[in-house]
């Protein structure tokens, strides 16, 4: 199959870029050679997962039956032509044997891949956060035990930041007194003062210069991006020994907490002030000067 497939298509460089085969060394508590039946390949799996992750696939069916007819697809999993490609439930059954810290393994190997042959360098980082629908409706919601824990802690949010009465009318439905019975971790966002979804929330951190994500935590929809913002600096600083200079992030990141961290670590931040009056006076765009070499802005 190589032969129809070009030497500058993305996955042709993708597979001389990046070696998996230390797939099969993470995974191997999981198999027996002599017992049992031939089990589907751990990198395969893997290689599939990429593809459904670069091309936009999120389902796991329309994935192997994409994988099915794209020549391409095919020659990066290692699935000749003659030989069926793996059923979509088995992939899952693989995800749930795995488990997450297999995955966090696999991410980890790569960043560090990335470090040691120079592909990232860690000084500029961007921060940001994006919510997802979490596979629950909002009517698997049922009232929280009254001996729920967090259910208490969630009650001291709402006293402290939320007052949930807009004019006469109060919510039916929060965090702070009802759960999802299909997902228990999911949470409640709203939108406008209006109920929306269940959703999760990931929290991104990327190398501005490569463009290469070094971390994605997962919290529930409801969770600030503060909350959780400065203990991935200090990992991102304590694991990979990035040297981080400067943190670029929306005005969501702009808390006392986060100026007082990137402070004390001596790192440059770069988030939009909530108003225009905060500060130093107001300075209007007109006044800088961007210098692209240095890659900075001064007042003229």
């Amino acid at each position: 199959m190589e032969q129809f497939i070009s030497k500058e298509h993305f996955l042709c460089k993708l597979d001389k870029l990046i070696d998996l085969s230390f797939i099969r060394v993470i995974v191997k508590s999981f198999y027996c050679e002599k017992i049992g039946r031939p089990s589907i390949d751990p990198e395969t799996y893997i290689r599939m997962q990429l593809i459904g992750y670069f091309y936009g696939i999120y389902s796991e069916r329309r994935l192997c039956e994409e994988i099915k007819v794209n020549l391409a697809y095919r020659w990066y999993c290692r699935i000749s032509l003659d030989s069926k490609v793996p059923h979509h439930s088995s992939l899952t059954k693989i995800r749930h044997r795995l488990g997450e810290k297999f995955f966090k393994n696999i991410f980890d190997k790569i960043i560090r891949f990335c470090l040691k042959n120079k592909f990232l360098e860690g000084k500029r980082i961007i921060v940001d956060a994006s919510i997802f629908s979490a596979n629950a409706s909002i009517n698997s919601m049922v009232k929280r035990d009254k001996y729920d824990d967090k259910s208490k802690i969630l009650k001291k949010h709402q006293e402290r930041y939320h007052d949930f009465i807009f004019g006469k009318r109060k919510r039916k439905l929060s965090n702070q007194t009802h759960i999802s019975k299909t997902d228990k971790d999911a949470s409640l966002i709203s939108y406008n003062y209006h109920h929306h979804k269940l959703a999760y929330k990931t929290h991104y951190s990327i190398d501005a210069e490569s463009r290469i994500i070094l971390d994605c935590p997962v919290t529930t929809g409801a969770t600030h991006e503060c909350i959780i913002f400065p203990q991935r600096i200090v990992e991102l600083k304590q694991k990979y020994k990035l040297p981080i200079e400067e943190v670029i992030a929306d005005k969501g990141y702009g808390r006392g907490k986060t100026y007082a961290l990137l402070k004390a670590f001596k790192i440059r931040s770069y988030i939009p002030l909530h108003h225009d009056n905060l500060g130093q006076g107001r300075i209007s765009k007109g006044n800088f000067i961007y210098y692209e070499k240095k890659r900075y802005l001064y007042l003229s």
